[in-house]
């Protein structure tokens, strides 16, 4: 898992003294490899203890293994981590274009990075062999439930996107073992999607839950979690990119499940209406 991006993902629910490492550590990945534990604990005035606790927290057994992660993966760096970067009110209209596609293209390649590849197989080979999947969220999320719940209907499966309080709450309690539900949560907080993810997991069905920050309080509520991997940057509210990752890995499960059910649904009647349909006369 690269470093850099488990560390962005961690940074927000750290603690002072080692979101202090860490603000360190992502402001001078190029020079940390070469420095020492007491020279980092040094220059950003905390103690010792502080900076391993952040390498353990990343899943390292010692600085020096930390140290290895992180210089692999500075010298695999790309031109895309230079040049995207805060959208500017001095920005030309070709560096906004250059930032949009730049964007997308970083959140793809940091998420595939960090994808649990075993576990979204495993999920994938569950998705196939369920009698129901119900995806949910809220906002631009519940847009994704809407895209998802499409696609998974070409596998004939029963497939229901909820967006709304009423209809999560309710859709959750109708929900029996070995049937799936996907919550959608960007942020990993959102309140309607942990109230959802605790009534399905009482009614003992599959939870899943797809989200960009690792520190989630609702991991204890899933059988599985799927992280993207999206830097905030200027244009916060929208978090346009992260949407680019969340379908990429929806594509994913639903392409592997195809190919676990070894079969879709015959669509050709259905594509011929649509076609007439949509046809200018």
């Amino acid at each position: 898992m690269d470093v850099l991006i488990t560390l962005k993902s961690l940074y927000d629910s750290l603690p002072n003294a080692e979101l202090r490492v860490a603000e360190y550590i992502l402001r001078h990945s190029d020079r940390v490899p070469y420095e020492s534990v007491n020279e980092i604990a040094k220059n950003v005035n905390v103690s010792v203890p502080s900076v391993t606790r952040l390498t353990k927290r990343l899943g390292f057994h010692n600085f020096k293994d930390f140290k290895v992660a992180l210089a692999m993966g500075e010298s695999q760096s790309s031109l895309v981590v230079d040049v995207f970067s805060q959208i500017t009110k001095d920005d030309t209209d070709s560096d906004i274009i250059d930032k949009a596609f730049l964007g997308n293209i970083k959140s793809l390649n940091d998420t595939m990075k960090i994808i649990d590849r075993n576990g979204i197989v495993r999920f994938s080979e569950l998705c196939a062999a369920a009698s129901r999947l119900v995806f949910f969220g809220v906002g631009s999320s519940g847009i994704i439930c809407d895209e998802a719940a499409l696609r998974f209907s070409h596998l004939d499966l029963q497939a229901e996107a909820c967006n709304d309080t009423v209809s999560i709450i309710l859709q959750m309690s109708r929900l029996k073992k070995k049937q799936i539900c996907i919550g959608i949560s960007h942020s990993g907080k959102t309140a309607l999607v942990g109230e959802g993810l605790r009534i399905a997991k009482g009614q003992g069905a599959i939870t899943a839950l797809i989200t960009n920050y690792m520190n989630t309080p609702f991991k204890e509520l899933c059988d599985y979690v799927f992280y993207t991997s999206f830097v905030e940057n200027s244009v916060k509210s929208a978090a346009v990119s992260s949407k680019i990752a969340q379908l990429a890995i929806i594509d994913t499960i639903y392409l592997l499940t195809a190919k676990k059910m070894r079969r879709t649904w015959d669509l050709s009647e259905f594509d011929i209406t649509l076609g007439r349909l949509m046809r200018v006369k």
